[in-house]
């Protein structure tokens, strides 16, 4: 009886540590996702800024 209670007991704690891990995990994931999105407009906007200049520069040079 008191050796079923020690497992009952151990399977709660390492419910409790996996329901924790999953959380962090989730956390993680969620900050890494939100992290990416940032990274990826931030690439996407500064792409298009610096790709224009230099074709000005380039157009206005064959001008020229």
């Amino acid at each position: 009886m008191n050796q079923n209670n020690l497992n009952g007991q151990e399977l709660k704690v390492i419910r409790q540590n996996h329901n924790q891990f999953l959380k962090l995990t989730r956390d993680i994931l969620g900050y890494l996702a939100i992290i990416a999105i940032f990274s990826f407009l931030s690439l996407m906007y500064f792409e298009t800024f610096t790709s224009e200049l230099p074709q000005e520069s380039v157009v206005s040079e064959v001008s020229q």
